[in-house]
């Protein structure tokens, strides 16, 4: 299993409301479309709301990509710029089960 950490800074707290809409139109919408996908969390820090981090699964790196590569998740990640004070940072994982 894939597991991308993005993390970023909102630009004030009411980013949550925004955030929490696209989410349910993505598992609505696109998540059963969105090559490889198996599920997200998004994380709000307690000490700072405007911190925010997201992990995403997929059944492979090479998922991940082809669901990088499509016009509605382009689209998801301008939506997501939009709400941030600069660019998130990225961490791609592999799962390690014991």
């Amino acid at each position: 299993m894939f597991v991308q950490v993005i993390e970023g800074r909102l630009k004030s707290e009411d980013g949550w409301r925004t955030i929490e809409e696209m989410e349910r139109t993505w598992e609505q919408d696109e998540s059963k479309r969105a090559p490889g996908y198996m599920g997200g969390d998004w994380l709000k820090d307690r000490k700072d709301p405007r911190h925010v981090m997201a992990f995403v699964r997929f059944e492979s790196a090479e998922k991940a990509q082809q669901n990088s590569d499509r016009p509605e998740t382009n689209q998801f990640y301008q939506r997501m710029l939009a709400l941030l004070d600069g660019p998130p940072s990225f961490l791609d994982c592999d799962r390690v089960e014991p």
